[in-house]
């Protein structure tokens, strides 16, 4: 997931992104609006965290162009005005969400997971296929094949593998894993989503290089 930072204090953006790559997201910086809609021009970003109050180019400005050209990234207002007025003005022109200052890094995180879930579609009736090289699932009739050979997976290990399918060659954390296939069931000082990675990974395995690919300290990449 690549992710803009639009915010004119050089701390705050830098803080910002190093939180973001800590939670492997990839994240990329403008210092102001004018920079942002030129970034935004040449690299499809998957959210936008946009400030609003800045120089020469404020956010709702920005946030307009961005929806007017048909950018699909996920946008979240950044500020420090928190009224009723501002939020629906941001709402109203197109953003996903908005949070004020000063937030928890915590909370910015929940935020964007949270809209990026709402953005995630489901697959339709039509849908049930999801297919990323030699693996292959059926969400219809809870099957797993590689290479055409059928494999028995566990109700979690479904959902696992299914997780990655549907980012592949995306960094996922830990945290993102435990929240998307285990919720508030999952027991924080466990090693339980080690434990279903590695079984995961042995069962899908080809022979060759390992599907699932471990950062440590990181998380866990889908390389189909």
């Amino acid at each position: 997931m690549r992710v803009l930072v639009v915010e004119d204090d050089k701390e705050l953006n830098q803080f910002i992104r190093t939180a973001l790559k800590r939670e492997g997201f990839a994240a990329d910086s403008a210092p102001n609006g004018k920079a942002a809609l030129e970034l935004a021009r040449d690299t499809e970003y998957d959210v936008i965290l946009l400030d609003v109050m800045m120089p020469e180019l404020g956010g709702l400005s920005v946030l307009k162009e961005l929806r007017k050209k048909g950018d699909p990234a996920a946008i979240l207002m950044v500020t420090s005005q928190g009224s009723e007025h501002d939020k629906l003005a941001g709402l109203n022109s197109g953003a996903d969400d908005y949070i004020v200052k000063p937030f928890l890094v915590s909370e910015l995180i929940a935020r964007i997971r949270a809209v990026l879930r709402r953005r995630d579609p489901a697959p339709s009736a039509g849908a049930t296929l999801l297919k990323q090289g030699d693996v292959q699932l059926d969400l219809l009739k809870h099957s797993a094949e590689v290479k055409g050979k059928p494999v028995e997976l566990t109700k979690k290990e479904f959902e696992l593998l299914e997780c990655f399918m549907r980012h592949p060659g995306e960094m996922l954390t830990q945290s993102v894993l435990e929240s998307r296939v285990w919720g508030m069931e999952f027991a924080p000082d466990s090693n339980t989503v080690e434990v279903h990675v590695n079984h995961l990974r042995d069962k899908i395995s080809t022979g060759k290089r390992p599907l699932i690919v471990t950062l440590r300290g990181v998380g866990y990449r889908f390389e189909p």
